[in-house]
């Protein structure tokens, strides 16, 4: 079931970066306990496959990348929900492809 204000992602598309590594390798276990029966990943593009009613951006059937929050992760999945406040998404160009999409959103806050 889709939350109020969340927008649920049918995954194309998902790079990995640093932090998913880092994660992986469990760098953050003291601050950031977890069993990795998680899905890991960050950044990802897709189609819209829900949303819910109070959802104001994004509809069904656009295509969006981005990354899943600033307290969410999981783009390595088939599909992520996210808060559509909260997750930083946007609507895809037309001159760039899913994959590199998807390799975009963390890196200029890395940067």
């Amino acid at each position: 079931m889709t939350g109020p204000s969340e927008v649920v992602v049918a995954i194309a598309a998902a790079s990995v970066n640093a932090l998913g590594v880092t994660l992986r390798e469990r760098a953050f276990k003291l601050v950031l306990p977890c069993s990795m029966s998680l899905a890991l990943g960050q950044d990802a593009a897709g189609t819209v496959i829900a949303v819910g009613p109070a959802t104001r951006r994004f509809r069904v059937g656009a295509e969006a990348f981005g990354r899943a929050g600033s307290r969410q992760i999981g783009s390595f999945a088939e599909r992520i929900a996210v808060a559509e406040a909260e997750a930083d998404l946007a609507f895809e160009p037309d001159t760039i492809s899913m994959a590199e999409e998807a390799a975009l959103p963390l890196v200029p806050l890395s940067a």
